[in-house]
């Protein structure tokens, strides 16, 4: 038996209000100027051929998006997109990805609706807690693989003195794989230094060891071509090749408008799209929702089995995902699934459906 994933969508988090990663914007991290909306980062591969610098093969693609603070609220990757969530004192406490890849399910609605949505399957979270005097002292990663609970994968945890910083990481069962002193430089108060690189007016790493960069710029004075070389032998040799494009807001209210705007979105989306189903292949029809007279809130979940002719050959509750505990409600649905549809398919095997009763407040 062929056996269909489903897609559940699970707390899709989007922050949009604070500032902040640390205490500096990332505008500012990222060496930006002007009001920057999004920047779409592209790497090629390079070689250098006949003493010239050439420009190869698409690796990878990035876009980071920023709120009007500076700061990073969404990052899309090739197949992941990450979204961050800040407290009111401007910290980062969450991360959540989810696959950049949507789904487009089917969702039977309390008004008896069908409709197509897109839903989002979260992959891992991350969460960032504080001391009370804003330090970070623990690190949580969960990682979900379409699982219905988050798995713990790994805690770090952070400490700190007047001259060093701790960080201590733990697997998901307790043991500690890595002990990380850090000294802290108590002029700058930060463990981070750029010894050993220099970098030009525009504030950009311009040479580090045998390697170094060149750059193109753009009106902003923010780079949109950055070559990467070493230099071991008589001349030097280019490894890597990047690419921004950049999107400007001409005020900060404009950015703040776009950023509304997105967020609404988002929004609908979560309402419209909390579960569903999907399946390969198939198309339903003769969806029936039974009627509610308890006014009952959540969802059922059935699992059918389909046979190649689109029947609907079994039919039982699926209590991992099911919330609603009323029996009669239950068997109502049960007897309404059986009764679904399916198109026919060129297979010699049964197909195991899971569908979602969704019983929302309208």
């Amino acid at each position: 038996m062929n056996r269909i994933k489903f897609v559940l969508f699970i707390g899709l988090l989007f922050g949009v209000t604070e500032k902040g990663l640390t205490q500096e914007h990332d505008w500012k991290k990222d060496n930006l100027k002007g009001i920057v909306v999004s920047v779409k980062e592209t790497e090629y591969s390079a070689e250098t051929k006949f003493g010239e610098h050439l420009r190869k093969d698409l690796i990878s693609t990035k876009q980071i998006f920023y709120n009007e603070r500076g700061v990073i609220r969404k990052k899309i990757e090739e197949e992941y997109t990450t979204y961050y969530l800040y407290n009111k004192n401007q910290k980062l406490i969450k991360e959540t990805t989810v696959a950049s890849t949507p789904s487009r399910v089917t969702l039977i609605n309390t008004d008896e609706t069908i409709e197509e949505v897109t839903i989002m399957d979260t992959i891992s979270i991350k969460e960032y807690i504080y001391a009370s005097d804003g330090k970070l002292i623990e690190r949580n990663s969960y990682t979900k693989r379409k699982k219905e609970k988050a798995d713990l994968t790994e805690k770090v945890k952070y400490s700190y003195s007047t001259t060093e910083a701790k960080i201590l990481t733990y697997n998901a069962d307790g043991s500690l794989v890595n002990r990380e002193i850090i000294p802290i430089n108590t002029k700058t108060d930060s463990p981070r230094q750029k010894d050993g690189c220099q970098y030009n007016k525009h504030g950009d790493i311009i040479k580090r060891s045998n390697f170094f960069y060149e750059y193109t710029y753009d009106n902003h004075q923010n780079w949109t071509i950055q070559k990467f070389y070493e230099h071991y032998y008589a001349e030097p040799s280019i490894i890597r090749w990047t690419e921004r494009e950049y999107t400007y807001a001409n005020t900060l209210e404009d950015l703040v408008d776009i950023v509304q705007k997105e967020e609404i979105e988002v929004q609908k989306q979560q309402q419209q799209s909390s579960l569903g189903y999907t399946f390969s292949g198939r198309t339903g029809s003769g969806f029936i929702l039974p009627n509610n007279p308890e006014c009952e809130r959540g969802i059922v979940a059935v699992d059918v089995i389909v046979n190649p002719a689109g029947q609907v050959v079994g039919a039982s509750i699926n209590p991992h995902k099911t919330t609603i505990t009323n029996t009669a409600l239950i068997n109502a649905i049960i007897e309404a699934a059986k009764k679904t549809h399916y198109n026919v398919v060129k297979s010699s095997r049964n197909q195991l459906i899971t569908t979602i009763y969704n019983y929302r407040v309208l």
